[in-house]
């Protein structure tokens, strides 16, 4: 877990206020399944592209 902290650092952040101004339900999702091995090289190659949510200092959370 710290690793992937780390590998998540190096975004910028969202906040849930800023998240209001951007259209959700507009969008499309593609999922890929791919070996935990490729995920420091895949999320290296993110970061000028993508932000991460943080909540109250969190980037990481449960789904349910």
């Amino acid at each position: 877990m710290n690793q992937l902290v780390s590998y998540l650092s190096v975004f910028e952040k969202i906040s849930l206020s800023e998240m209001n101004s951007i259209k959700l339900m507009n969008r499309q999702d593609t999922k890929y399944a791919f070996h935990e091995s490729k995920l420091a090289a895949i999320l290296a190659d993110l970061p000028a592209s993508y932000k991460i949510l943080e909540i109250e200092g969190h980037r990481i959370a449960s789904y349910e």
